[in-house]
């Protein structure tokens, strides 16, 4: 349970700075 929030966590941040890096990504999703 907590693993699996913590790596929900990450991949938030992950996937924000995705979306910070690459304006386009609207389009890829």
């Amino acid at each position: 349970e907590c693993l699996h929030g913590f790596l929900g966590s990450k991949t938030v941040i992950y996937v924000t700075h995705q979306v910070e890096f690459l304006p386009s990504a609207d389009l890829v999703l």
